[in-house]
């Protein structure tokens, strides 16, 4: 397991050094290895997707039909059924066609490079190229291009919410570490680095990455019918064996008669098979098939309209069948951009209206603007519009303190010259300012962190003494909120008169932001329905328990909770009682 070696290891394991691997090798590699890219479903052919089409009984019925006119020369009724079977696999055609093209569209958007070291220098090659044994850097802004051990690392934090729904970015760095499930020293291929920077060798590439070995579950699925083809199969076969039936009935009677009469031969014996067949093709629903096509069509059209692209045409229905629908939470039910809803001093607490990275929205009640205002100076994310469309860059947690400044007014922050960053031990990051003159250090941090570098507290303008009888308060404000499941940042100050003197003691606090991930504007109404329908929905989450059964009854999904751990050692019988005692929520 290359997280539990140390760098020294895992390079000598894969037979490269910290100079990369030379450009021959690489070759060699990736001749060896195929390219780091995962492997694209087969080329649909599109007569392919027109036979589909017509895979159906009921289709099958109605060819023969057409056959059968033909053979008894009924040339207009036989045109008519062609017509019909034509004109519905054109648009089951076109729609399944236009689909596939669509998403072989958005695979080749934008392809990905990486900055890659071979012979013994750095290189920018497109990411295809990468083998086992590359060394990387990546940094703030980079997608991860292929599986990988940090070597090293500063400051480096990951966004992984594609693979474990988890919005707040996960800390990075090279520490060797044991059986322990978060493995804070790999990179994972497809994940966004959202601070900091670090080297790292490429130990997977292509299908052997997580997310290749995601794409290959997804691919290796098989593939079922969907339960209006399985009822429209069902049906064809039932009408198939009644018709077959009348028709065996009406020609042995016909023949009985004709027997009974004396009057028996081989021209009437063609003539009542005829008469048999004849009743069979015109008790063939011929529009049938086109109607189904033409309902699924509008159904398609419905949900192109709200950005929703349907591969296959009959998928549509799928929906309307279902009782129980799973979902993640982060990016799913709620927006994944971190929302600061809460601000908090000694003085008062207001409410942040808004949501997302727009900084818009009222805050409820006067408070005092160097809590903001740490906030935006002691940041290193970036919040810009364009198009219309706020985008941040950096951590998702330090772009909410940028909204919430704006909320409060503030946009522009003072000359940096220095910065202490944050680490895991610390849990505190603060930065050296200057203005007009005057030289501030702002901080930000765990609460009880950021408490130990305190001595005093702002209260109405003034800094008094951090009392244990403050501190208690302070601290079970921050218990209040983390409660409600509010990822909460304490925040701090202090005047210096050198430069000299910046260093994490005899702070200030301030206050406290509290933050959220928030649910969707419309998704308590959308679980209102989906229950009105007699739909149950289970949320399925990275986050803690906590914070995922807050979020549960704030958005209306509510029942009992599984972790994890617990669901690990469920069997599948005791998995099943537990969805039917109503566990609506998994969570980390």
């Amino acid at each position: 397991m290359p997280y539990r070696q140390t760098p020294e290891e895992i390079m000598a394991r894969l037979g490269t050094s910290e100079g990369g691997l030379s450009s021959s090798e690489a070759a060699f590699r990736l001749e060896r290895d195929g390219a780091n890219r995962l492997e694209a479903a087969s080329q649909v052919n599109p007569l392919l997707i027109f036979f589909n089409q017509f895979k159906s009984f009921i289709i099958y019925i109605l060819l023969f039909a057409v056959v059968f006119s033909v053979l008894i020369g009924e040339w207009i009724d036989s045109l008519i059924i062609l017509v019909i079977l034509i004109a519905n696999a054109l648009i089951g055609f076109f729609q399944e066609l236009s689909a596939n093209r669509s998403l072989q569209a958005l695979k080749r958007m934008a392809p990905l490079h990486a900055t890659v070291r071979r012979d013994q220098h750095w290189q920018r090659l497109a990411a295809e190229e990468l083998v086992v044994g590359d060394i990387i850097r990546v940094e703030a802004g980079d997608k991860v291009p292929a599986d990988a051990r940090l070597l090293e690392s500063v400051r480096l934090k990951a966004d992984e919410s594609l693979l474990t729904g988890e919005s707040v970015p996960a800390e990075k760095n090279p520490d060797v570490i044991g059986a322990e499930a978060q493995r804070h020293n790999m990179l994972f291929a497809s994940t966004a680095v959202v601070t900091g920077n670090g080297l790292a060798v490429v130990t997977g590439t292509g299908m052997t990455t997580e997310i290749g070995a995601i794409s290959r579950l997804i691919a290796e699925a098989e593939e079922e019918m969907t339960p209006l083809q399985k009822r429209l199969d069902r049906f064809g076969k039932k009408l198939g064996y009644v018709i077959i039936a009348i028709c065996l009935v009406i020609f042995v009677i016909s023949l009985v008669k004709e027997w009974y009469h004396q009057t028996l031969s081989f021209n009437s014996l063609v003539a009542f098979a005829f008469i048999a067949i004849s009743l069979a093709v015109a008790a063939v629903p011929t529009a049938l098939p086109a109607v189904v096509t033409i309902a699924l069509s509008i159904g398609v059209k419905r949900l192109l309209a709200k950005k929703a692209l349907v591969r296959k045409l009959a998928s549509v229905e799928t929906l309307g069948s279902c009782d129980i629908i799973c979902t993640d939470k982060t990016g799913t039910l709620t927006e994944n951009q971190m929302t600061v809803r809460q601000a908090w001093t000694l003085e008062g607490e207001a409410t942040l209206a808004g949501s997302g990275y727009e900084p818009v929205g009222e805050v409820s009640a006067p408070l005092d603007p160097l809590l903001f205002k740490t906030g935006l100076v002691c940041n290193n994310a970036t919040l810009e519009n364009k198009a219309g469309e706020w985008r941040i860059t950096g951590d998702p947690t330090e772009a909410a303190l940028l909204t919430s400044a704006g909320k409060a007014g503030l946009s522009i922050a003072p000359h940096r010259l220095d910065e202490l960053p944050f680490d895991s031990e610390r849990k505190l990051m603060s930065v050296l300012a200057e203005e007009e003159g005057k030289l501030t250090m702002y901080s930000k941090g765990a609460p009880g962190e950021l408490l130990d570098c305190c001595n005093r507290v702002r209260l109405d303008g003034d800094e008094v003494p951090l009392t244990d009888q403050l501190r208690a308060k302070i601290l079970q404000q921050n218990d209040l909120y983390a409660a409600k499941a509010l990822r909460v940042l304490g925040l701090a100050y202090r005047n210096l008169a050198a430069v000299a003197e910046f260093g994490e003691e005899e702070l200030v606090f301030i206050g406290l932001q509290a933050m959220l991930d928030p649910p969707r504007r419309d998704v308590i109404g959308a679980i209102e329905r989906t229950r009105e329908a007699g739909i149950r929905v289970i949320m399925i989450t990275g986050d803690y328990q906590e914070t995922a059964r807050a979020i549960g009854e704030e958005i209306g999904i509510r029942g009992k909770l599984c972790t994890g751990l617990e669901l690990n050692g469920l069997s599948d019988e005791e998995l099943g009682a537990r969805l039917r005692d109503h566990t609506n929520i998994f969570s980390r």
